[in-house]
C-alpha cells in the first residue's frame, strides 16, 4: 500500500536516476548539513515519571487496546467545516519540519520496539542519543529544496533555475480531468518500474520520499514544484530568488491560513505576546509526537478525487496502487511509468465548497489507517494501526500527559465527565481500567479536548479548532519557528501581492481548475 508507512521512522535511501539531474549550477554534490535536534517543550515534566502515563506491566497492552478502540466508520455526521486540503497541508508541513530517525543496530528492523510487551519509556539520555531529526532547516521547505539522498539538488539540467517535474503517462481508460489539458507536467520525477526491487519501483526523485506515499500528498508536492517554476517564468527569477519568494508565501500560508484555521485567535495572541518555546533549543517532541498528529483524525475513508473517480477509497490512493493501474494491491513493475493522466487531482474538490470535508477533530480514526501495508502488500511491522503507533511512540518518548501540560499552562484540565462525553464506551472503559482517565496520553487528550471544546455552546461552537492545550502547543512551535527565522515576514514585514490563501497558492501553481469544474 505504501512505500513508507505513515508515521514510520526514516527509510533506507532510495536509488536515484542521476542522469535526470544535474548539480546546482555545476556545483559538486554537497554533504548533508547538520540536522535540527529534538527536545522537550517541558523538559522537567518529561524527566519525572509522575507526569507521564501510568507505567505498569500492562501499559503496552492498554495502549494497544486503546488504539484499537479508536477505529471508526466515516459517518457524514462527523464531517467538519474544514476542507480536506488542510488535512494534507498539515501532513506536508509536518514532513517539512520533522523527519525522525531512530538510531539502531543494523540487524534491528523495529527501531522503537513497539511490539515489545515489556515496553517502557526510554530515558532522557537514550532519547537524546537515539532520536534525531533529519531535517536540516525548519519551515524552509527543506522537503522541497533539500539535498537528494545522493547529495544532488532536485533541478533539471536544461534549466537549473527550475525544479524538476515529471510528465504524466497518457491513458485510454478515462479522459484527463477538466481544466488539466495542454500541460503534461503533473507528476514527480521517478525511477523506472522494477519487478525485481519493489522498494525501488518508480521511486519519486524528491528530497523527502514520504511526500510520495499517497496521491494527495504527492500532488501537493507537485504544486510546490510548479509554483517555484511559475515564479521563475512570471518574474524571471533566479533559482534562489524563486525559492525565497515561495518560502515567503509558504510562511504566510502557515500563519495566516493554516494556523488561524486550527487555533483560536486568543491563543495565537497569547503566544505572540508571551511565548514559552525557545526555538534555538530544538524541536519539541510534545509537538512532533503529540499535538501535531491531530490531522490523523481528519483523514477520510474516501475522497472525490476527480470526475473520473468521484468515490476513490483511501486505500486506492496509495501511490503504488495508483501506478499499478488501480489494482487493489501494489504490483511491482506493472502499470504506468508515471502518474496516469486520468488520476490528476481536481483541487477544487478539496477546497471550500468542494466535495471533500475533513473529518471532525475527535479521538477516532477511519478504518483504513488501522491496516497499513508496505509495497508488497504485507502488514507493516510491528503495529499496523496508526493510532497504536502514535500512542506507543508517545509513551516511549516520555510525552507528559495532557493533564500535566494543562496544569503547567494554567489551563483547567478536562474532567472525567468531559472525556466521557467525547469518548466511546469502549474507550472510556479502557481509560478507566488503565488509569489513563486522569493521566491521559497527550495525543488522545488533544483529540478529546478538541472534540469537547468544539461541542460547547457559545462563539466557538462548531469552529472545528484545537482546544487550549493542543492549540497552544501547535501555535508555540509554528510561531516560534517563524519568529526565529530572520527571513520570515514576522521579521521582515514582507507581504504577498494581494490576498494569499491555499486556493491562491494552487492557482499560482497552475493546478487549480476553473471554479465550475
Amino acid at each position: 500500500m505504501q512505500r513508507i508507512a505513515h508515521g514510520s521512522t526514516s527509510p533506507p535511501d532510495p536509488p536515484q536516476d542521476e542522469a535526470a539531474f544535474a548539480p546546482a549550477l555545476g556545483a559538486a554534490a554537497a554533504p548533508a548539513p547538520a540536522s535540527i535536534p529534538l527536545t522537550f517543550l517541558f523538559p522537567d515534566l518529561a524527566a519525572d515519571d509522575k507526569f507521564l502515563i501510568p507505567q505498569t506491566d500492562n501499559t503496552p497492552e492498554h495502549l494497544s487496546s486503546l488504539g484499537a478502540a479508536m477505529r471508526d466508520d466515516d459517518d457524514p455526521k462527523f464531517n467538519s467545516g474544514i476542507p480536506s486540503i488542510y488535512t494534507y497541508f498539515a501532513q506536508f508541513l509536518n514532513h517539512d519540519i520533522a523527519f525522525t530517525n531512530v538510531l539502531k543496530p543494523d540487524d534491528v528492523t523495529d527501531s522503537m520496539m513497539l511490539n515489545n510487551p515489556h515496553l517502557v519509556p526510554w530515558t532522557i539520555k537514550d532519547i537524546q542519543e537515539k532520536v534525531k531529526n533529519k531535517r536540516a532547516s525548519l519551515l524552509e521547505l527543506d522537503s522541497v529544496y533539500g539535498l537528494m539522498p545522493n547529495g544532488q539538488f532536485p533541478r533539471r539540467d536544461e534549466n537549473p533555475e527550475k525544479l524538476a517535474i515529471g510528465k504524466v503517462s497518457l491513458s485510454v481508460l478515462f479522459p484527463r480531468p477538466p481544466g488539466k489539458s495542454g500541460d503534461d507536467h503533473h507528476d514527480l520525477m521517478r525511477t523506472l518500474p522494477s519487478k525485481e526491487k519493489p522498494k525501488e519501483d518508480r521511486t519519486a526523485l524528491i528530497p523527502d520520499p514520504r511526500n510520495d506515499s499517497h496521491l494527495i500528498i504527492s500532488q501537493l508536492h507537485v504544486a510546490f514544484l510548479r509554483a517555484h517554476n511559475a515564479l521563475v517564468d512570471k518574474h524571471n527569477y533566479s533559482y534562489d530568488e524563486a525559492k525565497r519568494e515561495l518560502t515567503n508565501r509558504y510562511h504566510w500560508l502557515v500563519y495566516h491560513d493554516f494556523l488561524k484555521t486550527f487555533v483560536p485567535e486568543e491563543t495565537i495572541d497569547k503566544v505572540m505576546t508571551d511565548p514559552i518555546y525557545e526555538p534555538g533549543l530544538g524541536l519539541p517532541l510534545e509537538f512532533t509526537a503529540g499535538a501535531f498528529r491531530f490531522g490523523h483524525s481528519m483523514v477520510r475513508r474516501g475522497y472525490y478525487l476527480n470526475d473520473n473517480y468521484p468515490g476513490q477509497t483511501l486505500v486506492g490512493l496509495f501511490t503504488l496502487i495508483v501506478l499499478s493501474n488501480g489494482f487493489n494491491q501494489p504490483t511491482a513493475g506493472v502499470g504506468y511509468k508515471q502518474l496516469p493522466e486520468h488520476r490528476i487531482i481536481q483541487w477544487r474538490k478539496f477546497l471550500a465548497g468542494g466535495n471533500n470535508a475533513a473529518r471532525a477533530l475527535r479521538p477516532q480514526m477511519v478504518e483504513p489507517l488501522f491496516e497499513l501495508l508496505n509495497e508488497i502488500d504485507r502488514p507493516v511491522p510491528p503495529e499496523t494501526r496508526l493510532s497504536v503507533q502514535d500512542l506507543k511512540r508517545g509513551y516511549m518518548l516520555r510525552l507528559p500527559t495532557g493533564q500535566a501540560i494543562a496544569e503547567r499552562l494554567k489551563i483547567i484540565p478536562l474532567t472525567a465527565a468531559e472525556i466521557r462525553a467525547v469518548a466511546t464506551d469502549a474507550q472510556f472503559d479502557l481509560l478507566t481500567k488503565s488509569g489513563f482517565l486522569s493521566q491521559t496520553p497527550l495525543w488522545f487528550y488533544i483529540l478529546a479536548e478538541a472534540a469537547h471544546f468544539n461541542s460547547q455552546p457559545g462563539p466557538g461552537q462548531g469552529r472545528d479548532q484545537l482546544g487550549p492545550v493542543g492549540g497552544r502547543i501547535v501555535a508555540e512551535v509554528l510561531i516560534g519557528l517563524l519568529k526565529n527565522n530572520p527571513h520570515s515576514f514576522l521579521n521582515t514585514g514582507w507581504k504577498p501581492p494581494g490576498k494569499f490563501f491555499l486556493s491562491d497558492f494552487l492557482d499560482l501553481a497552475g493546478v487549480l481548475e476553473p471554479d465550475n469544474q
